[in-house]
């Protein structure tokens, strides 16, 4: 378990990481934030499976994302206690048929070694 204060911070900085490779759209970024065997779980609708590993996290939340023309996450507030955060987000976006869309959602995230072990995601349908 991370202990101090330099090991909070760690555990924000890798979801602010996250979430800027997210916004960037940035493949490579996101996947530099997960552990090689990261464990996502989705919130979406119809999701039949979580994702394992950095590179099955990843697509799976490009998944999300190719959903969308454009959009960005905005963190509206976390709580990081040890190795372990809660982040809760909104996500404003455009389809790709200009329908403007608002969601928000809450995840969790357990950091190991500086990167993103689990990724669970819970949202507002």
């Amino acid at each position: 378990m991370a202990t101090g204060q330099a090991e909070t911070e760690a555990v924000g900085q890798v979801v602010e990481e996250l979430v800027a490779a997210l916004n960037r759209r940035d493949r490579d970024g996101a996947r530099a934030c997960f552990t090689s065997d990261a464990l996502y779980s989705p919130s979406l609708a119809g999701a039949s499976s979580d994702y394992h590993g950095a590179d099955e996290s990843v697509e799976g939340l490009f998944r999300f994302l190719d959903g969308f023309r454009s959009g960005q996450f905005e963190e509206i507030r976390r709580l990081v206690d040890g190795d372990g955060a809660f982040v809760e987000w909104r996500f404003a976006g455009e389809t790709h048929d200009g329908e403007e869309r608002v969601i928000h959602g809450c995840d969790y995230f357990l950091v190991r070694d500086h990167a993103i072990a689990i990724k669970n995601a819970f949202r507002k349908a």
